[in-house]
């Protein structure tokens, strides 16, 4: 209990918070964009095998939720890493930036609608 309460007391960097949430959220986007689908493309492949086993819910689940949670995976151990070494201010950057990241990653739709529609 007392490294929570060391990690809520800590200073927020806000520029390392800043970095950090940027990092995040173009990593996770880049990965919902490009890599996701070509890992799941390489693993399922084509054709009516391919359609049956993307229908799955489970396979849904991935195809939507694999980037955030490999990006909240990243932060988590990097926080974690930072919290053993007690950088404590750090840490507390790295867990705001895995919650914003999943705040965001909600509302995925409209900000892509929106980049792709403005620069066209």
């Amino acid at each position: 209990m007392s490294t929570i309460n060391k990690l809520i007391s800590s200073k927020t960097l806000y520029p390392h918070l800043l970095i950090r949430v940027v990092v995040f959220c173009l990593f996770v986007g880049v990965s919902y964009i490009f890599l996701v689908p070509l890992i799941y493309w390489a693993i399922v492949g084509e054709g009516s095998v391919g359609d049956g086993i993307t229908s799955t819910p489970l396979n849904t689940f991935l195809i939507n939720y694999l980037a955030l949670i490999i990006g909240i995976i990243l932060a988590a151990v990097f926080g974690y890493l930072h919290l053993k070494s007690g950088e404590f201010s750090k840490a507390k950057s790295y867990v705001i930036a895995g919650a914003f990241v999943i705040l965001i990653y909600f509302f995925k739709e409209p900000i892509f609608n929106f980049i792709f529609y403005t620069f066209q």
